[in-house]
């Protein structure tokens, strides 16, 4: 875990951010919680904007920057992904991914999963299938800052 400091941007949201439509983090049994914030870097190589521009979907005039700083697992590799708390998918035997409610109680802010993180974590087991660029979810609403 490292304390992380990163301007980002998200999109489809609105031009400002609300806090009041933040929801807390709850586990699925799927790669991606309900609740949170998806946002990518805004220097990102690969990030929302571009994946959003490739499979010609979402609002991207409809965006708000923001300033993240809190503790952040970062997943540059597969063994990264693999050091996690994990749970068991919807099938319990062969899918198993990130149990983030767990994170959140031992003080992890975000989990920051960067270009290479996603190239080796897609189609892995545990996996991030569908988390389809270099991105933050922000899991800790206090850990938002307007710039």
């Amino acid at each position: 875990m490292k304390t992380l400091k990163l301007s980002i941007v998200t999109y489809g949201l609105g031009n400002i951010f609300k806090p009041e439509l933040f929801k807390p983090i709850k586990n699925r049994q799927f790669c991606k919680p309900e609740g949170g914030l998806w946002s990518s870097p805004k220097e990102s190589n690969w990030g929302w904007r571009d994946w959003c521009n490739t499979n010609e979907w979402g609002d991207l005039d409809s965006k708000f920057e923001l300033l993240y700083i809190g503790n952040t697992i970062i997943i540059s590799k597969l063994s990264d992904l693999k050091k996690l708390i994990i749970q068991p998918g919807w099938d319990k035997k062969y899918f198993f991914y990130p149990d983030f409610e767990a994170m959140l109680k031992i003080e992890i802010d975000g989990i920051f999963l960067t270009e290479q993180g996603q190239e080796e974590t897609h189609l892995s087991n545990p996996g991030l299938y569908g988390w389809d660029c270099e991105c933050l979810l922000i899991m800790n609403q206090k850990c938002i800052h307007i710039p």
